[in-house]
């Protein structure tokens, strides 16, 4: 039987606007995100084609500048390497801290005229020539992240092209040597099929952001029968703090005596943890974003508040 390869999108830039594929602008705040065989200057490659409708509060923070924040997320799920970088064009002006997690909405100009209070738009981006991917192909779980928002995850081939050079991934630790507590504790989310589940617990101290609680569920990782050899498994965990913008990852390596037999298994951390270097964690510690990869699943994405928190 003969098979019909997909026709490739045509993408001008390696960061561009909207092309006939990408997805609509969705009616309310949300982040959607394909990944598909393109072409850029002739040469094959893959595209992210992607729309995004920012939240209010993701208006009245980044207005139309939001493709300084807008994170594209690569993870080789067998390697347990990530790559990431935003849509951030070259020699746009990057705008600073945010003054306030909710800042008031801005008065109405002396003219009268109308300001959008909700912004939105697409994007096509050439992700192996974004991301700066290896040059060998390579099966990636793909996301697109904004604070909040979390496109679903894509699952793609991306074909090998000797003329890309790759830079240093973010590579695997063991569990022990991160942040990330490989355990279930009271309160942790119960497991979905298929699915990577966060929530918010009170921290176990003063001075901190707030705990995360997750668990993986049936069908995200390869499961084994005992005594068979297993394939290491990764957990990528990446969050963003809210006014300084700064992004950290880790991608701890799960122990195999707890997820080569089921596949599943729960996890948790402080947030404060992921930011040692911080000068904020010790004067005001910020609110920040999480997300977490497994496998080929995404998390939902989680806003995590420091208690009593006050702008």
């Amino acid at each position: 039987m003969q098979t019909t390869k997909p026709e490739r999108v045509a993408i001008p830039s390696i960061f561009g606007d909207g092309v006939p594929r990408c997805p609509q602008i969705p009616a309310k705040p949300a982040l959607l995100m394909n990944v598909v065989p393109a072409a850029r200057d002739g040469a094959p490659t893959t595209a992210a084609l992607g729309a995004v409708a920012l939240t209010p509060r993701q208006s009245q923070v980044y207005g139309a500048k939001s493709d300084q924040f807008l994170r594209l997320i690569a993870f080789d799920s067998l390697t347990g390497q990530l790559w990431q970088r935003t849509t951030m064009r070259p020699h746009s002006a990057p705008i600073g801290p945010a003054r306030a997690f909710n800042p008031a909405k801005p008065p109405r100009p002396p003219s009268g005229a109308l300001v959008p209070d909700a912004y939105a738009h697409q994007f096509a981006v050439d992700l192996p020539a974004a991301l700066s991917l290896p040059a060998d192909a390579a099966r990636y779980t793909c996301v697109a992240w904004l604070d909040e928002l979390v496109s679903d995850s894509s699952v793609c081939l991306v074909d090998e092209n000797k003329a890309r050079f790759g830079v240093p991934p973010v590579s695997p630790e063991p569990a022990s040597g991160t942040p990330v507590h490989i355990r279930a504790v009271t309160g942790s989310p119960e497991r979905a099929d298929g699915k990577l589940v966060l929530k918010v617990a009170p921290s176990d101290g003063d001075g901190k952001i707030g705990r995360v609680l997750g668990s993986i569920g049936p069908g995200v990782l390869p499961r084994v029968a005992p005594g068979v050899a297993a394939a290491p498994k990764y957990l990528a965990v990446m969050l963003v703090s809210a006014l300084t913008h700064q992004f950290v990852c880790k991608v701890a390596r799960l122990p195999g005596a707890v997820f080569d037999e089921t596949g599943c298994g729960e996890f948790d951390f402080e947030a404060i943890d992921f930011f040692p270097d911080a000068k904020w964690r010790y004067d005001k510690p910020e609110p920040c974003f999480a997300v977490c990869i497994a496998g080929g699943a995404v998390s939902n994405a989680l806003t995590i508040m420091p208690e009593g928190w006050k702008d």
